[in-house]
């Protein structure tokens, strides 16, 4: 039996056409029979000439059945940028959700957001070395050691969405969501084993994607409150950003070594081994409660087993390697101390006394003389926290009018926040903020505008207290508008917003 679109396409092939009577004969009149051929065959014809010319059309009446004109084929490129999905993501609330939507036109990638708004620890010797530190080239999953996660000091205890209970020995998945070691292998357990599907996003996962994490906690930057910003330098084709150090000339575009009780401004480090052991024993003290507190002991001791030997194995393996990197430092401060201390001595037997303090300055000068006309670098400020949080442009207007150069800037900042502006990374706003060029399409960050009128000069304050003053109006407009909005909501549906502002506690 043929399809319905095909039987449809073949009547309406099939159909006579229609052909208009003759209006100038008189009403009820009979026609001649030649007349009658000649305009049904003239009408055919016709019609044979319409078809022609509109072959390659779609008919409007059977656009449902999906007959027609083929569409033409696109190639894979097209097909995975239709597939994308295609979603923003927005940190703004209320009146500050206008202000951004135009900027965000990045299609959403898991594996841009992942990389782009977390922090890393990579091998010594990994990939990253060989890419350059490009920004918008990210480390392969199977690279990365430990996550660094930034964690609201004053906000509950973090919960697995699996158990609902506090997290213990917690592993990020490549799709960036955090669960219990136990919880994921239990359900990696139900499907194969070896791979598992996130019960968040349904984005597949193997038990080697499963990375550590290490929540950093902080007290994020909230607007009326005292902040403080860092003066911070980096190499403008580089992505390894560091605090100013006027006495350095340049700042390192190298991968650091990971420091816990430093704040971390980079997105990629290089992995601290005694921190990654100690990460390691407290995964392998979690386990261990866990499974003594667990309900069905047995069942979980199973899984308890699978982890702990994958965390010994892991052990094993920064253990020796952090042997061989003492074994080689051991090595060459022997050779230091052997060669080097009589060459020292002669070399500083030669010099004059003097010599070190005119050295000295002639480096001091040096550097002054680098930083002044030296454009290779390019400054900027960010939250001592390490969120991607940065000062705004107007206040950096007002104190490049007070400073020649970026070498006079204040190192530290502390004043009251007044507004921050959120944004995801695209094209269009990388071009407009290039200071923020180390920054990755798809990264959400802040543009803080705070309230400098205790580190800014009196003239500097009356130069730009215009432009203050408008942003000031404008910001207590929108504040305002979105009061009457929230009122009006409340007003149309009380139940539900009643309901809806009970939830926000949870």
């Amino acid at each position: 039996m043929e399809p319905a679109d095909v039987r449809a396409l073949k009547l309406c092939a099939s159909a006579k056409p229609f052909v208009p009577q003759d209006r100038g004969g008189e009403a009820g009149v009979a026609q001649s029979p030649h007349k009658s051929a000649d305009r049904r065959q003239n009408g055919q014809s016709s019609s044979r000439a319409f078809r022609r010319r509109n072959s390659g059309r779609e008919i409007p009446e059977l656009r449902h059945l999906n007959v027609g004109r083929a569409k033409p084929k696109k190639n894979a490129l097209h097909m995975e940028a239709d597939l994308e999905v295609h979603h923003h993501h927005n940190l703004r609330r209320g009146y500050q959700s206008k202000r951004t939507s135009r900027y965000e036109s990045a299609p959403f990638s898991r594996e841009r957001f992942v990389q782009a708004n977390f922090g890393f620890c990579i091998a010594r010797g990994g990939e990253m070395h060989s890419t350059g530190l490009q920004t918008d080239v990210f480390a392969s999953w199977s690279s990365i050691e430990i996550v660094l996660v930034l964690s609201d000091a004053q906000s509950k205890e973090k919960n697995c969405p699996i158990c609902l209970d506090s997290l213990r020995s917690p592993r990020m998945t490549s799709c960036g969501h955090i669960y219990c070691y136990l919880c994921v292998l239990k359900l990696m357990s139900y499907v194969s084993g070896s791979f598992g599907r996130c019960p968040l996003c349904a984005e597949n996962f193997e038990t080697q994607d499963l990375k550590s994490v290490d929540f950093r906690e902080i007290t994020p930057f909230c607007e009326n409150t005292e902040q403080v910003m860092y003066l911070l330098a980096r190499e403008r084709e580089s992505i390894v950003v560091d605090r100013f150090d006027p006495l350095i000339a340049s700042p390192s575009s190298e991968l650091s070594r990971y420091d816990p009780m430093d704040v971390a401004f980079s997105r990629y480090y290089i992995t601290n081994d005694e921190h990654y052991l100690k990460l390691l024993e407290r995964d392998l003290d979690e386990i261990r409660k866990s499974v003594t507190e667990a309900e069905d002991v047995m069942e979980m001791s199973a899984f308890a087993e699978v982890a702990e030997a994958s965390v010994r194995s892991k052990r094993r393996d920064v253990k020796r390697r952090l042997h061989a990197s003492k074994s080689a430092s051991g090595r060459k401060k022997v050779v230091k101390d052997g060669k080097g201390d009589k060459m020292e001595e002669k070399r500083m037997s030669e010099v004059e006394p003097n010599a070190t303090k005119s050295g000295s300055s002639r480096a001091a000068d040096s550097n002054a003389h680098t930083f002044d006309n030296d454009n290779s670098l390019k400054f900027l400020y960010q939250a001592a926290t390490g969120e991607n949080i940065y000062l705004h442009p107007v206040n950096v207007k007002c104190l490049s009018h007070e400073h020649e150069s970026f070498r006079e800037y204040p190192l530290v900042i502390e004043a009251k926040v007044l507004e921050i502006e959120r944004y995801t990374m695209s094209e269009e706003l990388r071009r407009r903020y290039r200071f923020l060029s180390h920054l990755p399409i798809g990264s959400e960050f802040g543009l803080c505008e705070m309230d400098l009128s205790s580190v800014l000069q009196e003239e500097t304050l009356e130069a730009f207290g215009p432009d203050l003053t408008t942003r000031k109006n404008s910001r207590v407009n929108r504040r305002k508008q979105a009061v009457r909005e929230r009122r009006n909501r409340k007003n149309k549906s009380p139940a539900i917003f009643e309901v809806w502002s009970g939830l926000e506690h949870y």
